[in-house]
This record gives structure tokens, C-alpha cells and sequence, in this order.
């Protein structure tokens, strides 16, 4: 996204949803996408859904570090 490819973003984003239904990044930027495109009823979809896990998120990140091959101080 940083380099305007928004088209290709999106098609990410949207991969990584399929996968992580409750990313709230990923809803965010999907939001920030169909914001630029003028869907902005597609963009407060994406955003609520984002809002709605955001704090969720969080501790799931914070337990799959402690699986993986680091762990948060």
C-alpha cells in the first residue's frame, strides 16, 4: 500500500482474511482501500469489523509469539 498498488494490496488483504477472518490490519486496510475507491459502505464494513476484534487480536498475537520462535519480553 505505501506505493499506491492498491489493487494488489487488496487482493492480499483479502487472502489474508479468507485465512483470518478477524484481522483487525487487515480490515483496517481494506477499509483505507475502499475508502480510496469511493465504497464507502464497503469501507465501514471492513472498519467495524477491525474495531470489533482489535483488542481479541492482540492477545491471540501475543500467544502465537509465545509458539513460535520468539517470545515478547
Amino acid at each position: 500500500m505505501p506505493q499506491s498498488k492498491f489493487d494488489a494490496a487488496q487482493v492480499e488483504y483479502e487472502k489474508v482474511i479468507k485465512i483470518d477472518f478477524d484481522n483487525p490490519y487487515a480490515n483496517n486496510n481494506l477499509a483505507v482501500i475502499m475508502e480510496k475507491q469511493g465504497k464507502l459502505t464497503d469501507a465501514m464494513t471492513y472498519l467495524n469489523i477491525g474495531e470489533k476484534f482489535a483488542a481479541q487480536y492482540l492477545y491471540k498475537v501475543d500467544t502465537a509469539y509465545l509458539f513460535g520462535m520468539f517470545v515478547r519480553p
